[in-house]
């Protein structure tokens, strides 16, 4: 190149040896291959010990739609999505156990690890999911109480990331009987941090309704009305132990409960109070199932399945679960499945003679 001049591109070209050409397209092509396009994520990896399996996923903050099903062959597996901003994707395992990911547009995250040890999978592609991963395996196999400790340290030293609102999420707002003060402090704190934060915001109202119910506390009040236009509030079975039932005609799983709970209105009677809230979207459903299994007890259906008043009121979160509380009106537990929930009532019962 002389005089300033910048010469004609097929000039270079001409110039260029047949090994230069090759070199300058095979990177080319090397970096086309390995760039992903800033609208996308892509997720790739290997899983030992599994050559053909599924597992899924998808977003429980709404930012896409649907659940994604991805498929190992061979103990390979290749994913990729649209997606137009940082979002934390749960994975779904066969087993129907779950790991958080934080994906980002334009990166690529990898995965690696045994089948039988998907929660101590090596994640990579980004800080947070570096972060992650560290803290999933150094504390694998660890108690639940120092997992929790272990998960609170990390999320107050790490508030302003996804990855925190991750941790959060599997080890208190996930959590079975969570911690009301502990889990609330949390909480506030990755609000405090993250003010913008659209799902914190959706976790924050859902949870301070289920934590409003958690045991010990006082039951919330509330008023419905039940599927024979009768009024019920928790006034109304002051005195007495009670149990509010979450079931569906649709649910299969419901049965078993719908069974506990006419076996306990048997051997009880008026000792004991029963509400039955049923989440079907017919209220002839509800009324043919309640007919059908001799319900004998009040029974509230609004229609509204899991956006129903009372269904959002007592922050059900398990569907046939069931909440029992005291005389005093202090829950004694929640999301009680069918064996449980008769054995706490007959040594509640037993206790209270």
């Amino acid at each position: 190149m002389t005089n300033g001049h910048i010469p004609h591109l097929p000039t270079v070209i001409r110039t260029m040896s047949n090994r230069t050409i090759l070199q300058a397209v095979s990177l080319l092509l090397l970096f086309t291959a390995c760039s992903q396009p800033k609208n996308r994520i892509r997720l790739e990896g290997s899983i030992d010990n599994v050559r053909h399996a599924e597992f899924y996923a998808y977003s429980e903050d709404g930012t896409f739609n649907g659940i994604d099903t991805i498929r190992i062959e061979n103990g390979n597996f290749t994913y990729e999505r649209e997606l137009s901003q940082p979002v934390i994707l749960t994975l779904l395992y066969p087993n129907f156990s779950r790991t958080y990911i934080v994906a980002e547009p334009g990166k690529t995250i990898r995965m690696t690890g045994e089948a039988a040890k998907l929660g101590e999978a090596d994640i990579t592609g980004n800080e947070d999911n570096k972060r992650l991963t560290a803290f999933r395996q150094k504390n694998a196999g660890k108690n639940d109480n120092d997992i929790r400790l272990a998960a609170s340290d990390f999320i107050r030293s790490n508030s302003r990331s996804l990855a925190a609102i991750a941790v959060f999420k599997q080890y208190f707002a996930e959590a079975r009987q969570p911690s009301p003060d502990t889990t609330l402090s949390l909480l506030e704190e990755l609000r405090r941090a993250q003010p913008k934060n659209a799902e914190l915001a959706a976790i924050d109202a859902r949870l301070r309704q289920q934590l409003g119910t958690a045991a010990g506390r006082t039951l919330p009040d509330f008023t419905a009305t039940d599927i024979d236009g009768r009024t019920v509030t928790p006034a109304q079975f002051k005195g007495k132990p009670l149990i509010i039932a979450f079931w569906a005609s649709w649910s299969n799983e419901s049965f078993p409960l719908i069974k506990s709970l006419r076996r306990i209105h048997k051997a009880y009677g008026t000792q004991v109070g029963v509400l039955g809230v049923s989440l079907d979207t017919e209220m002839k459903q509800c009324r043919r199932r309640v007919e059908t299994d001799s319900m004998k007890f009040s029974t509230v259906c609004d229609g509204a399945a899991f956006d129903g008043d009372l269904v959002r009121r007592l922050g059900m979160r398990y569907l046939p679960s069931a909440i029992f509380v005291d005389a005093a009106g202090r829950v004694v537990a929640r999301d009680l499945k069918a064996d449980r929930l008769e054995q706490l009532v007959a040594e509640h019962v037993r206790t209270a003679r």
